[in-house]
């Protein structure tokens, strides 16, 4: 099975994300999928890893975490449609 993982988090939080993803990789060793790090305008990598920062807010006005999140949730929905 093909799937892909959604991070949901903000910019505010980027000091935790290192943490979160050597921990993500220490007990998620097989996992090769997309990850989708719900970012406001921030790039992020991690060795290994395949991240795709969505930086939801470039080109918006901030908008809370949650509409963010939905507006997110709903482009993942339109591209899974798409396969």
């Amino acid at each position: 099975m093909k799937y892909s993982v959604l991070v949901n988090t903000c910019d505010k939080f980027e000091d935790c994300w290192n943490p979160f993803f050597k921990l993500f990789c220490m007990y998620w060793k097989d996992y090769k999928g997309k990850i989708y790090l719900n970012t406001e305008y921030k790039d992020y990598s991690f060795p290994g890893l395949d991240i795709i920062p969505v930086k939801g807010c470039v080109g918006k006005k901030q908008m809370e975490v949650l509409p963010l999140g939905v507006n997110v949730l709903n482009g993942l929905w339109i591209q899974f449609l798409k396969i």
